[in-house]
């Protein structure tokens, strides 16, 4: 695992075709994605198995950006647990102003454990693959939405194990 600060976390996307005017607005530079909405992890084990079936469903034979990019959502004190946790599983330290995260392949395990920080605790955040084709934007006021330009995981999804989560 990599940290990135966040300029060097848009930096990547935007070599990827995914331009970040604020952490709220994301988008693909020229093409128009499908759009899948998902309500967030409504239980400790929800948030635990969507982090799972998204890296999963989503491809896991990729690298990972993972940036949490709005934490300070709750308490100071809930705050601090989260990112004791985000810590703990990446088994470092943090640096203040990093806050993304390149994961690869080998390490989807440690990719799952810290995306299940921001749906349990209603962080936002982001999530990238490294082909640039598929990103997730967590929000916490609008849940989890899947934006993707692969034709071919939009008609997979509404079968797959993310079925559970998708608003209607």
């Amino acid at each position: 695992m990599q940290t990135l600060t966040d300029n060097a976390a848009k930096a990547w996307l935007n070599h990827r075709g995914i331009t970040v005017d604020s952490p709220r607005n994301v988008r693909f530079v020229e093409r128009k994605p499908a759009i899948i909405h998902l309500s967030g992890g409504q239980s400790n084990d929800s948030s635990a198995y969507l982090a799972a079936n998204l890296v999963g469903i989503l491809d896991k034979e990729k690298d990972w950006l993972l940036w949490l990019t709005d934490f300070s959502i709750g308490t100071t004190e809930v705050e601090e647990i989260g990112w004791t946790i985000v810590e703990s599983v990446l088994q470092s330290k943090l640096e203040l102003d990093s806050s993304a995260f390149l994961f690869n392949q080998k390490e989807t395990p440690g990719l799952k454990a810290v995306l299940i920080t921001p749906l349990l605790f209603n962080w936002d955040a982001l999530l990238v693959n490294a082909d640039g084709k598929t990103f997730v934007a967590i929000d916490h006021d609008h849940g989890v939405t899947i934006y993707t330009l692969d034709e071919q995981l939009t008609n997979e999804i509404p079968s797959s194990q993310l079925q559970t989560w998708i608003r209607r």
